[in-house]
């Protein structure tokens, strides 16, 4: 506020300064006229007034430019000024909650801080936003409730959390793949939770989730995806859930032989579960991340020689179809349909490709 009056203090300065100058100029010119003898003549009048005219619309112009120039400086200014309190804000936030999930209890003093937290992000943050940050935040807050999210398991919601920080920010979405972002995830996991714990913790958290699912009538798509997701064992396999609705298991095949364990590498098989656009059908796809037809068709030839699987999609196949479901099918059934299928994958996997 100072920097802008000062800037109209000097705007308005320069413009006194030009006026009284053009004045002056005016004083002197009818004086020289007049001692000359030309004072008053034949067109002195209209030289007068046409200097006069000139003079207070160069001050005029002037002076807009000079106050163009203070608001864009004062646009840039507030506009620094607006990053860098959305980003103490942003990090204020994420740090408040760090403190609320840190003992993976939740109290309702806790939930109401969080609540103004959330509004305090509001002023600088787009409503859009502000939504899937809501939901990001309740994601947590219900795993803790519900013990499905224990140390590790909330990345994905942090992650989605910082992406849209990200793009209030810079007004562009982060590049990170999903590859880089789900190896992340996987490596904090290991990093933060021992082996056994986590089988332990795994068959814990399976059962809450159904428990708290399965008994009601009607479950949206990422719901859904979370009950599937608890009622089928990964068998072996990378398991988890993208675009919150599409459950994908993984099998490596490449073999790191210092620590002769399964690794992550493009030479592996994948299986999606996954609902179509218009909500009709549910389709369970293999392939390989290598989006190789000949190589998954070979695969899948060996795994069933006696079932013929289509291509999917028909126009640019990558993928074969195992099955499709009407889209009101039991999830028990689902269910039972991909636990039989990572079980045929994974002993394909185990004779093809063994460990020493």
């Amino acid at each position: 506020m100072e920097k802008r009056k000062s800037n109209l203090f000097k705007g308005n300065v320069l413009l006194i300064s030009l006026l009284s100058g053009s004045l002056l100029l005016l004083v002197v010119f009818i004086l020289v006229a007049t001692l000359s003898g030309a004072w008053p003549g034949e067109g002195v009048s209209a030289q007068i007034f046409s200097a006069l005219a000139g003079a207070v619309v160069t001050a005029i112009i002037t002076m807009f430019l000079l106050l163009g120039q203070t608001s864009n400086e004062e646009k840039k200014e507030r506009n620094a000024k607006i990053f860098e309190e959305k980003l103490r804000i942003y990090n204020e936030f994420l740090q408040k909650l760090c403190q609320v999930v840190s003992d993976m209890e939740i109290s309702k003093e806790e939930e109401i801080m969080l609540e103004f937290q959330v509004a305090q992000i509001a002023m600088h943050t787009s409503p859009d936003s502000i939504n899937k940050i809501s939901e990001q935040v309740s994601e947590i807050i219900t795993g803790i409730k519900t013990k499905d999210n224990q140390t590790g398991e909330m990345l994905n919601e942090l992650f989605a959390i910082a992406d849209i920080f990200y793009k209030e920010l810079y007004g562009k979405d982060n590049d990170i793949d999903d590859d880089s972002r789900n190896s992340t995830i996987e490596y904090f996991k290991t990093i933060l939770i021992a082996k056994e714990k986590i089988q332990n913790q795994d068959a814990v958290q399976r059962q809450a989730v159904i428990n708290m699912y399965k008994d009601k009538s009607h479950l949206n798509l990422t719901d859904r995806a979370k009950l599937l997701k608890a009622m089928i064992p990964g068998n072996g396999s990378k398991q988890w859930i993208w675009a919150r609705t599409t459950l994908v298991h993984e099998y490596y095949t490449d073999i790191d032989s210092t620590t002769n364990s399964y690794i992550n590498s493009k030479n592996q098989i994948a299986i999606d579960l996954f609902p179509n656009a218009d909500k009709k059908i549910y389709r369970i796809t293999i392939f390989l991340r290598t989006w190789d037809l000949e190589g998954i068709q070979k695969i899948a030839k060996e795994i069933w020689p006696d079932k013929e699987l289509k291509p999917y999609p028909s126009n640019e196949p990558c993928r074969l179809t195992y099955k499709k479901f009407d889209f009101g099918v039991s999830n028990d059934e689902i269910a039972q349909t991909m636990i039989e299928l990572l079980n045929d994958i994974k002993n394909y996997r185990d004779k093809k490709f063994p460990l020493n």
